[in-house]
């Protein structure tokens, strides 16, 4: 479960209506077929799973929107009740452990909608699933994770230090129960990008002493690498790449703010673009672009506007200065100090925070 998927519930929106499903044109079972009973059953339910727009203009209003939530609550708990009929009625049918599974998916929808009726029934369904070793352990993890993260998206008093901890906790969890399952190391690594300097290193380097997938472990130590500039005059690092007359050279002697950013990725344009106001004053802002088409990308400057000197590579991710610096992916935002030297390789984060006292620009 990378980050995306693993937080899953805290990223689902708590208004968020799931309409109820209409499970007669959910599905047509052609009669030539002769299907037993059973099987006509499981091609009706088993799209349970798949909430679809509702057919009508969305609830606009709070009293709209909980009615409708009220709604598909009760059409989710109906569901589960035929999800477990269905299951326990024929344990040994091909569908019967993927309705246990969308028995618990369609509990959550109905939590996730506002009911607390059927917290005692997820968790059963959950817990049910997480033991059985027949069901293959990808999925396993992953319903627990869901689980898991729910409780901790109920929590709302939790700041973001603590709220990391939790997740951080969980996903620990998932690794040691799951440690086949690739997507818990890419989660915690995805954890420590998002941890301060020095506990985010400190989760890379664990995660490369774990049996995490190649690809996991290049990402952790390129994360361990990017950290280890710190300290580093940025000058000695873009001659390296780039030999003397660099945007980098010509700003020397001055706070540099140099940050990454694609044509492709609207975040590090939107990025880009508040550095203007977010950079501390006087420092001079680089950006190294990572497209492999150099005239997009230069139209993407011009169209953006997009603030400092820009470095441009037609080799995007692999180019000598982005390799330098780990800046291998968009909206990455280092700054030196007045002397050249690499100070922080997360001002990303630490520009979107206001100052102590201050309100946010």
């Amino acid at each position: 479960m990378k980050l995306p998927s693993l937080f899953v519930l805290a990223a689902l929106i708590a208004s968020t209506v799931f309409p109820p499903l209409n499970a007669a044109d959910l599905s047509v079972v052609d009669p030539s077929l002769n299907l037993s009973a059973a099987d006509i059953e499981w091609e009706t339910i088993k799209n349970f799973q798949r909430p679809r727009p509702p057919a009508g203009p969305a609830p606009v209003d709070a009293q709209s929107r909980a009615a409708a939530r009220q709604l598909a609550v009760v059409e989710f708990v109906s569901q589960a009740d035929r999800l477990r009929a269905f299951y326990t009625a024929n344990p040994e049918h091909p569908g019967s452990k993927q309705a246990r599974q969308v028995e618990a998916l369609v509990l959550f929808y109905a939590a996730q909608s506002g009911d607390n009726s059927q917290e005692a029934r997820r968790h059963q369904a959950v817990e049910s699933i997480r033991a059985d070793a027949s069901i293959p352990s990808a999925q396993r993890a992953e319903i627990t994770a869901w689980s898991r993260n729910w409780e901790i998206r109920k929590q709302r008093d939790l700041g973001p230090e603590a709220r990391l901890d939790a997740y951080e906790t969980v996903t620990r969890g998932l690794i040691a129960e799951f440690a086949d399952v690739p997507d818990a190391y890419d989660s915690l690594l995805q954890i420590a990008r998002n941890r301060d300097n020095a506990r985010g290193v400190q989760i890379a380097q664990e995660v490369l002493a774990m049996p995490a997938p190649a690809p996991v472990k290049a990402r952790a130590r390129e994360l361990v690498d990017r950290h280890a500039l710190q300290g580093r005059l940025l000058a000695d690092v873009s001659k390296a790449a780039l030999g003397e007359d660099t945007a980098v050279e010509r700003v020397r002697g001055r706070a540099v703010v140099i940050y990454s950013w694609a044509s492709w990725s609207p975040g590090s344009i939107a990025r880009a673009k508040s550095l203007s106001d977010a950079a501390p004053p006087g420092a001079s802002i680089v950006g190294v672009s990572l497209d492999t088409d150099r005239q997009a990308a230069e139209s993407a400057a011009a169209t953006h506007v997009l603030p400092g000197e820009q470095v441009y590579d037609e080799r995007g991710r692999d180019g000598a200065l982005a390799q330098q610096l780990k800046l291998t992916e968009p909206g990455l935002v280092y700054i030196t100090d007045s002397n050249g030297s690499i100070v922080s390789v997360t001002a990303a984060r630490e520009l979107a925070r206001p100052a102590s006292g201050a309100s946010a620009r």
